[in-house]
């Protein structure tokens, strides 16, 4: 059972801003009828419809007002007798429409940090294997990122069509080099007893809809993705691993069911 509750302001400063604050919380039972999940989150987007940039730069399409985001959210899990998560992420950026088939979405700056606690659940799993216990240590980001989405479909349509979305993710250079430059060797950047990450990651996601009548569709799909630690990490954070399994996936099998996830 979940509730969110959303307040949203169209003309926040009067030049059309969209000022949002959500809120949400959602409880899960397992089979046994026992409470097993928490999730809550507060969530605050300003959205400006304009880029906003030190330079000027031209309307990048004649039909669609490109948009310059700012969203704050924190986020509270706990998985019972698992694991506690706290995580909060700033990012500045923006998104656009190229035509009426294409999305870009870049964000030049996004600030992460994620914190677990009560490791009870994966008691066995730190005690064999270091690397996974270093994935699960308190870690915060600032990166940048993009993605690109594609899709053909005409709604309302029998039309066949695709749809593709391709990302990328980079962390972590910039506080490298500073920590090289200005700290001792062994001395790191830190926020509390949170180091940060460094690494790459590249996900895309291809779909074909076969379309033989209104409600009946083939749908073919290959989802890859690439995750690469370096210089200051040996391995990925648990939350930027992939993987397969639970109810948004692979649903006969576990969430992080399959593969190395």
């Amino acid at each position: 059972t979940a509730m969110s509750i959303t307040f949203k302001n169209r003309n926040t400063f009067k030049k059309a801003e969209q000022l949002q604050f959500s809120l949400f919380g959602g409880l899960e039972l397992d089979s046994g009828r026992k409470f097993n999940t928490l999730d809550l989150t507060a969530q605050a987007d300003l959205s400006f419809p304009k880029f906003i940039v030190p330079f000027k730069l031209n309307n990048i399409s004649r039909f669609f007002k490109p948009e310059t985001d700012i969203v704050f959210s924190n986020s509270f899990s706990s998985r019972f007798e698992i694991y506690k998560l706290y995580s909060s992420k700033l990012t500045f950026g923006y998104n656009w429409r190229e035509d009426r088939k294409k999305k870009h979405v870049f964000n030049p700056i996004f600030i992460n940090y994620v914190y677990l606690q009560e490791l009870e659940g994966f008691a066995r799993e730190i005690e064999n294997s270091p690397l996974f216990a270093k994935s699960i240590e308190p870690r915060f980001s600032i990166g940048v990122d993009y993605s690109y989405t594609y899709s053909n479909q005409v709604i309302n349509s029998l039309k066949d069509f695709v749809f593709f979305r391709g990302e990328a993710e980079i962390a972590g250079n910039a506080l490298y080099l500073l920590q090289k430059t200005f700290l001792e060797k062994d001395q790191k950047i830190r926020i509390g007893n949170a180091t940060f990450q460094q690494y790459f990651r590249l996900h895309a996601d291809f779909r074909h809809y076969k379309q033989f009548d209104r409600g009946v569709s083939f749908v073919s799909r290959l989802a890859v993705g690439l995750g690469v630690p370096y210089g200051n990490s040996e391995v990925l954070h648990y939350f930027k691993q992939f993987y397969v399994g639970g109810n948004n996936s692979v649903r006969c099998f576990r969430i992080r069911g399959i593969g190395p996830g």
